[in-house]
C-alpha cells in the first residue's frame, strides 16, 4: 500500500510527508482482508534506520544513526503463514488479558519489546562492525526465543516457523551468521 500511495504522491505532486503516505496506506490496508497494522508501513522510510513507537493508533518515529555498517540478509523461506489467522489468535489476548498467556503476550509486545528495541538501538551505536554484528545477531536470537516462548503457544499452527529454525540451526551456516529473527 505504501508503494501505491508513494507513486500517487509523486505522480500528482500531492506534497504528502512520509507520515502522510504511511497514514493513507494504513487506512487503505485495513480495508483489505489482511488487516495488517501500522508497523507494515515502515517500508516508507526506505533504507533509513527508524525507531517506530506505537501508542494505540498514534505513531511517533525517530531516526537512528548506525555508527558502523551492519550487513543483513533478508531471506524469503518460501513458507506459508496465514496472517489473518495469526492476528485472530493474538487478538484474543486484547484489549484485556484474561489468562496468564494473554498477560505474557501484552508484556512481550509491550515492555519486553521496548527493552529489546532499546538494546538494538544501543548496539547500533557501536563503532566496531564485527562486535555490533555479533551483538545484534545475539539480540535477534534472544528476541526470537522470547517470541517462541510467549507468542507461539497462542497460535502454534501458524507461528512455529520450522523453516526459519531449520535455517538458523543449519550447521554449514553457523560460521556465516550471527543470528536471525522472523516468522516463516
Amino acid at each position: 500500500c505504501v508503494l501505491i500511495v508513494r507513486s500517487l504522491n509523486m505522480l500528482y505532486d500531492l506534497k504528502l510527508t512520509v507520515h502522510g503516505e504511511m497514514d493513507i496506506a494504513y487506512r487503505g490496508e485495513i480495508q483489505t482482508p489482511s488487516r495488517c497494522g501500522r508497523m507494515d508501513q515502515c517500508v516508507a522510510f526506505g533504507r533509513a534506520v527508524t525507531k517506530m513507537t506505537f501508542d494505540s493508533d498514534l505513531l511517533s518515529t525517530e531516526s537512528v544513526r548506525a555508527a558502523s555498517n551492519i550487513y543483513m540478509v533478508v531471506v524469503d523461506l518460501c513458507s506459508k503463514k496465514d496472517t489473518k489467522e495469526i492476528l485472530k489468535c493474538l487478538n484474543e489476548a486484547y484489549p484485556f488479558p484474561r489468562r496468564d498467556v494473554d498477560k505474557a503476550l501484552h508484556s512481550l509486545l509491550g515492555e519486553i519489546n521496548q527493552e529489546m528495541c532499546q538494546e538494538a538501538q544501543e548496539i547500533l551505536g557501536d563503532r566496531d562492525e564485527r562486535k555490533a554484528a555479533e551483538r545484534l545477531g545475539q539480540a535477534m536470537c534472544k528476541a526470537q526465543a522470547r517470541w517462541d516462548e510467549i507468542a507461539v503457544p497462542l497460535c502454534p499452527h501458524e507461528l512455529k516457523a520450522p523453516s526459519l529454525h531449520r535455517l538458523l540451526e543449519f550447521p554449514a551456516l553457523q560460521r556465516h551468521i550471527t543470528g536471525g529473527k522472523g516468522v516463516g
